[in-house]
């Protein structure tokens, strides 16, 4: 009596079949994404202008929502060359304060675009 030999499986017959999508859910999440992408082109920071100040205005950066530097502004009489340290501590305090600003804005767009959709945690950052 013969032996029945056993045939390996091809690749295609072990692959996984396609999980079933319901299509409308797909469409509406196609949907949702074109608005959001209308919506983020509309509300474009890159052009607003953000200041940021330290030592009661002493020291002064603005820069534009890009996270670009456009000024620093620096009071005379922060200029003491016997301490200079205090300048260059004030100058990365009003710095980082405009980055935050402009990180801020960005996250408060971003929650007020995908605060309606059904989005999966961490989606998004």
């Amino acid at each position: 009596m013969p032996r029945k030999t056993r045939r390996k499986k091809s690749a295609r017959r072990l692959a996984m079949p396609p999980m079933p999508q319901a299509p409308g859910n797909q469409q509406a999440l196609m949907r949702q994404l074109e608005q959001m992408q209308s919506q983020m082109a509309e509300n474009d920071i890159s052009d607003l202008e953000f200041t940021a100040s330290t030592g009661g205005g002493v020291v002064q950066v603005t820069g534009k929502g890009d996270g670009k530097l456009t000024q620093i502004a620096l009071e005379p009489e922060i200029l003491d060359p016997d301490d200079v340290e205090i300048l260059q501590e004030m100058i990365l305090t009003a710095v980082n304060d405009f980055l935050q600003q402009v990180n801020d804005k960005q996250k408060g767009q971003l929650d007020d675009l995908t605060s309606g959709m059904n989005l999966p945690p961490g989606l998004l950052g």
